[in-house]
């Protein structure tokens, strides 16, 4: 019924599409906060996105992605249709920068009849913050915004799965601290700035643009190539 007021005649002009999956129950997320806003714990299932939607119902909506400037990604999904959602926006990887670079690389030019569409990707938790990496977009991601944990178990995984396709990104960017130690993650750990800085990083060095890094009430920390890292 919301959905229909915000979609129907006279609304703001969002447009949404259902699913309706008679085999699968609804996605439940059930979070609990203290007096400050600050989350305690969580309990969800998101079983459902295992399967649906997939790539398939996806692409009834390729011209609708392909015309946007911005595109959310959330790693709820399954592999397939972030695959699937961010080769729509990028149906080539963002352009790769030069392995030597003394100074911050401008953003690419725009492919001829084509937006250049800016994908944000959304963790949403720990485990699922490996799904863009899983999915192998991450050199077509403009934007990763993890929490700390989040931020912390991406640049281990990242770590022992895939070798760095831009070893030097450390240098380049500033960087002069140990890039390939994993890092402990676990609830209530605090990483230092050097240990935040150093998996970001890993993040560009594996193609992300830029790192969004929310850190609770320490606020939030960016990195990427429109300056150099995180002062």
């Amino acid at each position: 019924q919301l959905l229909g007021q915000l979609c129907g005649p006279g609304s703001s002009g969002l447009r949404a599409e259902l699913q309706v999956v008679s085999s699968a129950a609804t996605a439940v997320f059930a979070a609990i906060h203290d007096s400050e806003g600050e989350l305690i714990c969580s309990v969800s299932d998101m079983q459902i996105f295992a399967r649906h939607p997939d790539a398939v119902w996806l692409r009834q909506f390729e011209r609708e992605i392909r015309a946007t400037t911005v595109l959310f990604v959330d790693g709820n999904m399954n592999t397939a249709v972030i695959r699937e959602a961010c080769e729509m926006a990028q149906p080539s990887p963002r352009p790769g920068h030069p392995q030597e670079c003394p100074t911050p690389i401008s953003p690419p030019t725009p492919r001829v009849g084509h937006p250049l569409a800016l994908v944000f990707f959304e963790p949403v938790s720990v485990v699922k913050s490996e799904q863009a990496a899983r999915a192998g977009v991450l050199p077509r991601l403009a934007w990763v915004k993890p929490n700390e944990l989040e931020l912390a178990h991406l640049h281990n995984f990242l770590l022992a799965s895939a070798p760095s396709p831009r070893p030097n990104l450390g240098a380049m960017l500033g960087w002069s601290g140990e890039v390939s130690a994993l890092l402990p993650v676990s609830e209530g750990s605090t990483l230092s700035l050097p240990e935040l800085q150093r998996c970001c990083v890993t993040l560009l060095q594996h193609g992300v643009d830029h790192v969004l890094a929310t850190l609770g009430r320490r606020g939030v920390l960016a990195a990427g190539w429109a300056a150099p890292l995180l002062g």
